[in-house]
């Protein structure tokens, strides 16, 4: 399950990477403007290239091992600290905290960061796009498990439900073992 949701993650990020990619731009032969496609959102390929940057930079963490994963949040972490306005730094931080087989993976704190890049109105269009994508997969992580914390709180309440009605079966067969002794013993002159 887990690896099937990376897989559309993945999947997902490479489609909104191909998409932006395959974006028409005209160049102005005047003043090499961007002018806008049809579809009337803007295009800018210095953005594109930070997002794509973000996709590979997520892809590459996924397929690390336990310790390389610690090194490169610590890293970004680090980064971050040092330069606390970048917002790709930050981006990467949701990222680390989002992804479904991150060792630091964080649901909640990893909203809190994706909430507040999205309040911000210097990021790109596209890595708004990559940043609600990111948000929408975290919250649905998050549904998923207050979902199975529900499966397994009434798991637990139908077991001792269990128990108590097997301790009362337990106890009408003795009393019914007793009274059948007792007539028994009446039954003998």
């Amino acid at each position: 399950m887990r690896i099937k949701r990376i897989s559309i993650f993945v999947i997902t990020l490479s489609f909104l990477s191909a998409c932006a990619a395959n974006a028409e731009t005209q160049l102005s032969n005047n003043d090499q403007s961007i002018s806008q496609p049809e579809s009337g959102f803007k295009f800018s390929p210095i953005a594109h290239g930070h997002t794509a940057e973000l996709l590979q930079f997520i892809t590459h963490y996924t397929k690390l091992n336990e310790t390389e994963q610690q090194t490169a949040y610590m890293a970004v972490v680090q980064a971050l600290a040092e330069n606390p306005d970048d917002l790709k730094l930050k981006i990467k931080r949701a990222a680390i905290l989002a992804v479904p087989n991150s060792v630091q993976r964080d649901s909640k704190l990893a909203q809190q960061y994706l909430n507040a890049l999205l309040a911000d109105e210097q990021l790109s269009e596209s890595n708004q796009s990559l940043v609600q994508l990111i948000h929408a997969f975290t919250l649905d992580h998050q549904n998923q498990v207050k979902k199975s914390n529900a499966i397994t709180k009434k798991a637990d309440s139908l077991k001792k439900k269990n128990k108590a009605l097997s301790r009362k079966l337990n106890d009408i067969k003795n009393i019914e073992k007793t009274m059948i002794e007792r007539n028994a013993q009446t039954a003998k002159p």
